[in-house]
């Protein structure tokens, strides 16, 4: 779960941030639609990530803790002064791991390719990034994105072990989706 930042204007205008930095936009739900009104500046409320707009720069999530909305729904909203520079300098408590893979989007990363053979003798092929998360590869060269066929071919004849870079195009749930793209030399040497 992250740990969202609720930023309220004078105007009564609400955005969510994770971070200070990545902006959001909260599934709405009868139950939560006035949980959500009653938000105050400088709230931090639980979300879990539902999707990753990447193009747009914005993330999607569901507020996760009901006893979070069952807290903001029966608070009575009250008047006075907003103290709106709060949260500036308020520092997300976050999932580390999950700030991690959002700052790797968009970056070139060092992915290692790990070739398994199961019990029943099928071979597959798994991408770890950097050390750390699972990747689904996308293949690409300067003209078009591959197919699955193209991606099998290549993938029977990637070693265990290789190094390749790729770059981050978003995250889903425990994966890392992640592009490869490679040059004329390297399209010769799996298509010959």
């Amino acid at each position: 779960m992250l740990a969202i930042n609720i930023v309220k204007t004078k105007d009564d205008k609400i955005s969510f941030l994770i971070e200070n930095k990545y902006s959001g936009n909260i599934q709405h739900t009868k139950q939560t639609k006035k949980a959500i009104l009653n938000l105050e500046d400088g709230d931090i409320i639980r979300c879990r990530i539902t999707k990753v707009d990447k193009p747009k720069h914005i993330l999607h999530f569901k507020w996760a803790s009901k006893s979070e909305i069952e807290r903001a729904f029966s608070r009575k909203p009250h008047p006075g002064k907003i103290n709106y520079s709060k949260y500036k300098t308020l520092q997300n408590r976050l999932d580390n791991e999950i700030v991690e893979k959002l700052k790797l989007i968009g970056e070139t990363v060092k992915v290692e390719v790990i070739k398994t053979i199961d019990s029943f003798g099928r071979k597959s092929t798994k991408y770890l990034v950097e050390d750390k998360y699972i990747g689904k590869l996308k293949i690409s060269d300067e003209f078009f994105l591959f197919g699955i066929r193209e991606i099998k071919q290549i993938e029977k004849n990637l070693h265990d072990g290789e190094i390749i870079s790729c770059k981050v195009l978003s995250v889903k749930k425990r994966e890392m989706i992640i592009q490869w793209n490679f040059n004329g030399k390297d399209l010769h040497r799996f298509f010959r």
